[in-house]
């Protein structure tokens, strides 16, 4: 290349004392550089350029790129002659090719390519600085790999999972949040369609003074430390339970993941009230027993009389209790109550007719299915079916919201009203009592006795 040259940096030569050897540096520069004349000739490469071609530096001088490097000529050429023609530099030229340091390896090179000017300033020549970054690109294609992985198993995960962008105002304070990224499950928690693009405050209007939304987002921001809660959002009218860990992804962003537990809340709720229920049942299951036992042993007359009262009492607890194994929040037909109250009696002359379905509630089964029971008991020991023909009847009917539930019998012996209140008519009693606005009437008619216990209908309906 005949009369072109490489200009030092304007001014540098200037300086009174100071000498610069740009050969050594051009041997010493940590890319790989090289200056090609016109013809696109190799007249100088350093050793960092030889070594990155695999060729020594000896044999580039006086070669041209295509007879050393042909399948990377074949790419750049063109843009090295455009330079020569325009004169004008480019810079960041990214090109991959296959030298002779390793054969068969497809390998990435950045290159700067500059125009070096004669003492007339016509363009004889140019200056070649290369980079390689196939390391580079390689870690860049696995992080983009493990990115798209990422992605992938976050669209397919049951977790939800998001990435929260800050919103600053002109003085640097965070305002708000912009969903970055959001999974579908994330999606489909929120119940707000798709959350890219939007911001918080406009999908969760109250986070921001949510003490564990917004709030902890912008200290998990501005600390770095992770944290992890439990908070319950109340989201058009419905109150929602979440599980949430955050943690900081840079200055500007926060990973988010969540779970929607209402379901778990609302059934550990159940298990505390159901678990609470049941204690109270079982005090009331012992005193009920312990008055059974304690009455029974005042009226009886003999040891068997006590343990046969005793025992037909506590068969009715015992199904009055299995009406409220299914559920003990759930009320009960009164239809069921009376078929289990009455089913040690089946073969005697009882009929249930069932009225109108009627519910009760399961604080009042128990009761009601022993004063059942004790009206069938009275019957067979000393009523209507103590006798051959001695007929007895269950029913009910429903007036004005007001249930009227009616024990009738006939054909036995004799009644007449009794001299004192056992321990019969009093549970009797007790259940009538416990009933909504309940009330007892009992008729001793000569026909035989009759008992209505009425009540006002607990879900108001009218029949």
């Amino acid at each position: 290349m005949t009369g072109a040259r490489a200009m030092p940096p304007a001014g540098l030569g200037e300086q009174p004392g100071l000498e610069v050897d740009f050969g050594m540096l051009f041997q010493v520069a940590p890319v790989g550089l090289a200056v090609l004349d016109a013809d696109l000739r190799y007249i100088r490469c350093n050793e960092f350029l030889a070594e990155i071609n695999g060729i020594p530096a000896s044999e580039h001088l006086g070669r041209t790129l295509r007879e050393l490097l042909p399948e990377l000529a074949s790419e750049v050429e063109p843009r090295f002659r455009a330079v020569l023609e325009t004169g004008k530099p480019q810079q960041g030229l990214q090109v991959t090719a296959i030298t002779p340091r390793a054969p068969g390896l497809r390998r990435t090179f950045i290159e700067n390519v500059a125009p070096l000017r004669d003492s007339s300033g016509k363009v004889g020549g140019l200056l070649i600085g290369i980079q390689e970054i196939t390391a580079l690109e390689e870690t860049e294609a696995a992080l983009r790999e493990s990115e798209r992985a990422l992605r992938a198993s976050q669209q397919l995960s049951p977790e939800c999972f998001a990435i929260l962008l800050a919103v600053r105002d002109e003085k640097g304070k965070v305002v708000d949040f912009i969903w970055e990224y959001a999974n579908p499950a994330a999606e489909a928690i929120v119940r707000a369609g798709p959350l890219a693009g939007r911001r918080m405050l406009d999908v969760f209007p109250g986070s921001h003074d949510h003490p564990q939304m917004v709030p902890r987002y912008l200290r998990t921001l501005a600390t770095g430390k992770a944290s992890e809660v439990e908070y319950a959002h109340e989201f058009r009218g419905v109150t929602y339970w979440y599980r949430d860990a955050a943690v900081r992804v840079d200055r500007d962003r926060v990973a988010v993941g969540f779970r929607d537990i209402t379901a778990q809340k609302r059934l550990t709720e159940r298990l505390e009230l159901v678990t609470g229920e049941f204690r109270h049942r079982v005090k009331n299951s012992i005193a009920v027993v312990a008055g059974l036992v304690s009455r029974e042993a005042k009226f009886a007359r003999s040891v068997p009389e006590f343990a046969d009262a005793l025992r037909n009492r506590l068969a009715s607890l015992a199904a009055a209790q299995d009406l409220l194994t299914v559920d003990a929040d759930s009320d009960v037909a009164l239809a069921d109550i009376a078929r289990a109250a009455l089913s040690p009696f089946e073969g005697h002359r009882l009929d249930v007719r069932p009225g109108p379905e009627v519910a009760i509630s399961s604080g009042r089964v128990t009761l009601l299915a022993m004063a059942l029971h004790e009206l069938a008991t009275n019957a067979v020991k000393h009523g209507a079916l103590s006798a051959p023909e001695g007929e007895a009847d269950l029913s009910w009917r429903v007036e004005g919201g007001r249930v009227a539930l009616v024990w009738s019998e006939s054909g036995g012996p004799p009644v007449a009203a009794p001299t004192r209140e056992g321990f019969g008519s009093r549970l009797i009693a007790d259940a009538a009592e416990r009933l909504p606005n309940g009330g007892l009437e009992r008729e001793f008619r000569p026909s035989g006795l009759r008992v209505t216990i009425a009540f006002d209908r607990e879900d108001g309906a009218a029949t």
